[in-house]
């Protein structure tokens, strides 16, 4: 498998509560290739941080 994920993926993928985690966690086990593109990395460090306070 190959994908491109974005911020949600991401977001779904680390928060356990968040309603699409499962899906996004089995996606992510599966053998494959996720890639993701450096424009949403400062949207996900923002928003990672901005829940952890």
């Amino acid at each position: 498998m190959r994908a491109v994920a974005d911020t949600g993926f991401v977001i779904a993928l680390v928060n356990r509560s968040d309603k699409y985690h499962q899906q996004v966690a089995s996606a992510y086990k599966q053998p494959g290739e996720i890639i993701l593109p450096q424009t949403t990395l400062a949207e996900i460090a923002y928003l990672l941080q901005s829940r952890a306070e």
